[in-house]
């Protein structure tokens, strides 16, 4: 054997030597390369386009269709711009609803015309552009959260696919929601065009003036509910959650609910003293 033989084959081994205890040096310290999660394409694939909708009639197949492909553009414009032309449509029946609440609330104040106009144009500005904002940044953070927890579980979890969960099932309700305030804007020129008509809370013919009842009842609310399912199907299948983590979330979600609930009858309180 030459001499340049002899030499590449004592390299070939000292680099698999090199790598043999490179592996056992891994194994020694319990370090795993990571493995990418392979997600096939679900069938039936539901379309980008109809995500939101298709959440009500095919939930399981759409949160394995966002998982495979995660869509966030089309829930972001529905999101800005379906409560930006809701409010600019019927700014009059809300703005009349809006000012008889506040005057309702502090009676002991009066406005002269000019200060209740200037109120209202500068209600009617934050209104149009804070709402759709507001929607966009309240499904980032559940998002954040979950995406968070599920690093700190050392699940496979991707942010982009989590915020795509959030998005869809929060256009599902923006559509629900401003499309029946948006009929019942066009059918009954009613200044309560955002009460909670889902909810057990519009029992009570009394509305919040019923107490401690209403905001009890309030979060008891059919869109509610099924968000927290969807959720729970989004936890398990897009984020990789075991059953009882995701049994977990739901429940810490119901309680924040109605906590926020309860925060709101007490600030109530407060403005009337």
């Amino acid at each position: 054997m030459s001499e340049e033989k002899i030499k590449e084959e004592l390299a070939k081994s000292a680099n698999e030597m090199l790598v043999q205890q490179e592996i056992s040096d891994e194994e020694l310290l319990g370090e795993e390369q990571p493995v990418e999660e392979v997600v096939e394409k679900p069938e039936p694939y539901q379309s980008k386009l109809i995500r939101p909708i298709s959440l009500l009639y095919s939930p399981v197949s759409t949160m394995k269709s966002i998982k495979y492909d995660p869509n966030i553009l089309l829930p972001i414009i529905i999101t800005l711009i379906f409560p930006f032309l809701y409010y600019l449509l019927f700014w009059d029946i809300y703005s009349a609803s809006l000012l008889e609440t506040i005057l309702a609330a502090q009676p002991q104040l009066s406005y002269s015309p000019d200060a209740v106009d200037l109120m209202m144009k500068t209600t009617k500005i934050s209104t149009l552009v804070a709402t759709p904002i507001t929607l966009l940044v309240s499904t980032l953070i559940p998002a954040l959260i979950i995406f968070v927890i599920g690093k700190i579980l050392k699940l496979q979890i991707k942010f982009i696919k989590v915020w795509s969960m959030q998005l869809n099932i929060s256009t599902l309700f923006i559509i629900i929601k401003y499309g029946i305030n948006f009929i019942m804007g066009v059918a009954t020129k009613s200044t309560e065009i955002l009460a909670p008509v889902t909810s057990l809370a519009t029992l009570l013919t009394d509305g919040p003036q019923a107490g401690i009842l209403y905001y009890l009842l309030a979060p008891i609310d059919l869109l509610n509910i099924l968000a927290f399912v969807l959720t729970y199907l989004g936890l398990r299948i897009v984020c990789n959650y075991s059953k009882v983590a995701a049994s977990i979330y739901i429940a810490l979600s119901v309680l924040i609910a109605f906590g926020s609930s309860m925060v709101g009858y007490f600030m109530t309180l407060l403005q009337r003293m």
